[in-house]
Formats: structure tokens, sequence, C-alpha cells
């Protein structure tokens, strides 16, 4: 029924020169601030909700359903009280006055009520004008507060699961966030909503998803290749301070063995692992890509590393790997998804 109060108010024009097209659409801004304090307080129902509720154990990093209800409650508030979208520069007088109308009518009938005298026609409208503007800044107001209390309520929440849930497991605690923002956000995206309604909650949780996706990308290769990326960032820092470093050949030759030893399967191995973990196709295709991405720059720059380093190719730089090879089998993964 409140869906179809918006719809029914919409078709009722605030451009309408009618007493019947002001009337409808005075009538439905009565009927729609009927609805806000329901909506108010059912929404403040769900905030409380998410506050109080006590983690629910999680055997998965799959997405949780808390996290489909709160996008879906999101995308309904929207799709019923989306935003006012900007006004391009260039808008004449007439239009900005037409859009004053809906309040005109109620206007009207209390200036003739009041023992006040009657305003000029130029003065309703500008009346009507200002009583609009604060309509919809107190009605933008509740509902960017609603939105925003439920959002912080329900990441509050899902942080606490993915705590209690893997305490120690810090890649399966990324993974999981990473699943449910991805959750909201596909939600929220099929769900035909104006996208400019829409584009300050997905700007956020696009933010929230790539920070676990970095942070699933820097854990992975930590855990198979931490040495050379330590090697490759205290080298740099090195570099920038002095242009000549001192190596340990040793070290050095152990890193190149390692790499030639362990890329082409670790390859497989986070293939593999990443489509188990991911529940969205395309989110964990993301992930691949940038894990692979990551491991081709950070051995690029060991590459250029120990090639400033020896004038004269080390005995051990035969066994380097080359870029392309790399690269080539990369994309034996990727082009599948491309």
């Amino acid at each position: 029924q409140d869906n179809d109060i918006i719809v029914n108010r919409n078709c009722a024009s605030p451009q309408s020169a009618s007493r019947l097209g002001q009337f409808l659409a005075t009538s439905y801004d009565a009927l729609e601030n009927c609805v806000w304090p329901k909506l108010h307080s059912l929404a403040m129902l769900n905030v409380d909700s998410a506050k109080n509720a006590k983690p629910a154990t999680v055997a998965a990093v799959s997405p949780h359903h808390v996290s489909r209800r709160f996008a879906e409650l999101a995308a309904a508030v929207l799709a019923l009280f989306p935003p006012p979208a900007p006004e391009p520069s260039h808008t004449n007088q007439r239009s900005r006055i037409g859009s004053s109308s809906l309040l005109e009518a109620d206007l009207i009938q209390q200036d003739r009520s009041s023992i006040s005298p009657p305003l000029s026609p130029s003065g309703k409208r500008a009346r009507a004008k200002a009583l609009a503007t604060l309509h919809r800044e107190r009605e933008s107001q509740l509902r960017d507060a609603l939105i925003t209390n439920l959002r912080d309520e329900v990441l509050g929440l899902l942080a606490r699961m993915a705590t209690d849930a893997f305490p120690e497991q810090m890649r399966d605690r990324v993974v999981f966030l990473a699943n449910n923002y991805d959750m909201i956000l596909v939600v929220l995206k099929r769900r035909k909503i104006d996208a400019h309604a829409v584009a300050t909650l997905t700007t956020f949780f696009e933010g929230l998803l790539a920070r676990q996706r970095d942070a699933y990308v820097d854990t992975t290769l930590d855990q198979n290749f931490g040495q050379l990326v330590a090697f490759v960032k205290t080298t740099e820092q090195d570099l920038n301070t002095s242009k000549k470093i001192n190596l340990d050949a040793e070290h050095v030759e152990f890193l190149v063995h390692h790499f030639a030893k362990n890329w082409e399967p670790f390859l497989q191995k986070v293939n593999d692992e990443i489509f188990a973990y991911f529940a969205n196709f395309l989110n964990g295709t993301e992930v691949l890509k940038l894990t692979f991405t990551q491991l081709l720059l950070y051995y690029t720059r060991f590459q250029d590393i120990v090639r400033k380093a020896w004038r004269r190719p080390p005995p051990f730089a035969k066994d380097l790997v080359s870029a392309a090879t790399v690269l080539l089998e990369i994309k034996k993964y990727t082009r599948t998804f491309s």
C-alpha cells in the first residue's frame, strides 16, 4: 500500500496547473507524511535488532542472510523516497516555481481561512517553494539517518561474526566480509533504482569491498611469497636513500630458486581457492586478477633490483623465470573470464 501511495503521488504531476492535479499532489503529500513515522519506527526496530543481536555461529565464509535483508530494506527505502536529482545549472525560474506546486493548494486553503490579508500569487508561490524545500530536506534527513544507522549496525554485526567465527584465520575473516559486502552490492544493483538515488550507498560498499580484496591479495602473497615481497619493499626503500646497495647473494639466490619452484603451483592453488572461497563468480574473478597482477608486479620489481645490483649477471641469473613466461601462464587462467 505504501508503494501505491508513492506511485500515485508521482502520477499527480507537480507541474499540473489544474486544481485536480494540485489537490492530488497535496493529498499524497499528506499520505506520505503518514507513512514516514510508521516506516521510521519499523526501521528503528531493525536497527535495534542488529545492534543487540548476538553473533550467530558462522560455519563458512559465504554471505550471511543479514546482508541480504539489509540490502533489500535499503533498496526499498531508496525506491520509495529517492533523493532529489541535482538541478541543472541552467534551470529557469519558471521550472523552479513549478516544482513547488505540490503544496500550493494546501497553502491557498490556509490563506483563505487566515485572518491576515491573502498573499499575492507570487507570494504564494514563494511560500510554497520554501515549504516544499523544507519538506524535501526533512525527508532526506530522515532517509539518510535511517539508512546510515542501519548500515553501521549491520557492519558492526558482520564484524563481530567474522571475529567470533575466525579468531585466528585472518584470510577467512577477509573473505567473509568481502562476500557480504559483495552480496549487498549485488542486491542494490539488481533492483531497478535510479542510479543517483543509490550512488552514495553503492560507492560506500564498493570502497569496503575494494579494501577487503586488497587485504586478501596481501595476505595470500605474504603466505606464499612473503620473503620475496619483504625483500622488494626493503630494498626499494634502501635504493631511495642510497644509489649503491650491497645484497646478500645467497639470500637473493634462495629467492630466485624459491620463486622458480613455486610460482606455477601457486597459480593453480590460488585459482582453486578463490572460486571455492568467493560466492560470486564475478567477484572471485576480480580477486584472481588482482592477485596474479600483484604477484607479477612484485616479481618484475625483484628482477629490476637484481639487474641493478649486479653489473654482470650472477650465476643464478640463469634460473630467473622471465616475466613474459609468468604473464603467459597467468593469461591461461584469466582469458577464460575475459
